[in-house]
């Protein structure tokens, strides 16, 4: 067995390149805490930075083979972190915008307690979100629940950034007119 703690970022990196899962371990072991930490600082729950985290190392693994570092790997890893980080708080801040949208479209008055109307909310979110046909629920999850990028949501899905943009577009749509045709909802 190598011995990858004694290894440069250098040797590790083109060690990952030719697929060894050994290095992208040691990579790992290396830099989990400190992007750990990083993540967190941005995103203030723990359960996101350590998602966060993983998928760095993934998407990190994705592209081994074209893994290109110019600067040191402790930049490159942490300047992944940072734009990750951005792109969830951004779609996070877009799914936040999307429940108060349609907060206002629901009779809240209705209900007896608050708990009520946000149980009631969610099941009318869920329900116009199952009416969506699959394509279009699967680009508006990835985008506004996963804080996807729509390029990220067109690479995943092997479909072009505008056929992701119409798709919202028309998951939006489709949704607003379902939460706004329920009976308990405000015209």
């Amino acid at each position: 067995m190598t011995v990858y703690n004694t290894y440069t970022e250098q040797q590790l990196v083109m060690l990952l390149r030719s697929g060894d899962t050994e290095a992208l371990g040691e990579l790992y072991d290396r830099f989990h805490a400190p992007l750990f930490i990083y993540g967190l600082r941005f995103l203030k729950i723990t359960a996101l930075a350590e998602d966060l985290v993983q998928d760095i190392f993934l998407r990190l693994w994705e592209a081994r083979e074209k893994l290109d570092v110019h600067t040191s790997l402790s930049g490159y890893l942490h300047r992944m972190a940072h734009n990750q980080a951005m792109d969830r708080i951004k779609g996070m801040k877009r799914d936040t915008e999307l429940r108060a949208e349609v907060a206002l479209t629901v009779d809240i008055a209705q209900y007896e307690d608050s708990a009520r109307s946000i149980a009631a909310y969610e099941a009318l979110l869920e329900n116009a979100l199952n009416e969506l046909p699959p394509q279009r629920r699967r680009v508006f999850v990835l985008c506004r629940q996963e804080g996807r990028t729509y390029e990220q949501a067109a690479a995943e899905l092997g479909i072009s950034r505008h056929t992701v943009k119409e798709y919202m577009s028309d998951a939006l749509r489709l949704l607003r007119a379902a939460i706004l045709d329920h009976p308990d909802s405000q015209i």
